[in-house]
């Protein structure tokens, strides 16, 4: 992060590939909300309008699901109530080709799953 450049810095996993064509729009809409590295508070969220391929699909055994279940509890009265037990959830969809992602996720389809993922969203009152 030091020898960075730029006002903003975009973290993702190492096996994920970015097929979205529409990516600096993405990034300006999630930053005029969201704080990556902010002040005591930061306002950390998700943004669904990035069409991605992610290499890995993870492992949700029992290790999973007890360190998920010991996040909910400490973090119970700030989740919804059916956050515990933790559940495991995924978007998944196969795909012949990154124009068929492309194709099947348009921008108006991932802007409308963002905008129920951060309705859906515990908030925080101000300090």
């Amino acid at each position: 992060m030091q020898k960075s450049r730029g006002e903003l810095l975009l973290f993702s996993h190492g096996d994920v590939e970015i097929v979205s064509g529409d990516l600096a729009p993405a990034i300006a809409r999630a930053s005029a909300s969201l704080d990556v590295i902010g002040g005591r508070r930061a306002a950390v969220g998700v943004s669904a309008e990035i069409a991605v391929i992610h290499a890995s699909g993870g492992t949700f055994g029992d290790a999973w699901q007890r360190y998920a279940n010991r996040f909910a509890k400490k973090h119970r009265d700030q989740l919804p109530a059916e956050a515990f037990p933790a559940k495991w959830s995924f978007a998944r969809m196969l795909v012949a080709s990154k124009e068929a992602i492309v194709r099947e996720f348009p921008l108006e389809r991932l802007m409308a799953i963002t905008r129920h993922l951060r309705a859906a969203a515990p908030r925080e009152p101000p300090l």
